[in-house]
């Protein structure tokens, strides 16, 4: 959705799984309705379309919930803060450890050692 020509809205899949959809909406256009208008949109076209929501936030519940949509499935993120030293046990020989942005050591190959926690609400039906 676009709003006085700035992209502020919009639900996403991947190419391989178009029932798979994330709805996001920018911070300073919450609380207005574009959320709940997009998924009413996708599942009018996609009525097995199934949403994930990134976070617990109360705004995201209420939109599925007017939209019939229950929580099925949570998945947890579980994680620990790795020393300098302690990555090595991890590590093939030979391999180059990796650092993240905020200086930790993260295992060679991960992306970040601190992921977002998704929760995955499903149509109801």
């Amino acid at each position: 959705m676009v709003v006085e020509g700035r992209l502020v809205a919009a639900a996403l899949h991947p190419d391989d799984d178009p029932d798979s959809v994330e709805v996001v909406v920018h911070p300073d256009h919450r609380r207005r309705g574009l959320g709940g208008e997009l998924v009413r949109a996708v599942l009018a076209d996609r009525p097995a379309a199934r949403f994930w929501a990134h976070g617990n936030l109360p705004a995201a519940r209420a939109t599925a919930r007017a939209a019939g949509l229950e929580l099925v499935r949570e998945l947890l993120r579980m994680e620990r803060e790795l020393g300098p030293t302690s990555v090595g046990a991890f590590c093939p020989k030979g391999s180059r450890r990796g650092r993240s942005s905020r200086g930790a050591t993260r295992r060679p190959g991960s992306r970040s050692t601190r992921r977002r926690s998704r929760t995955t609400p499903s149509r109801v039906g």
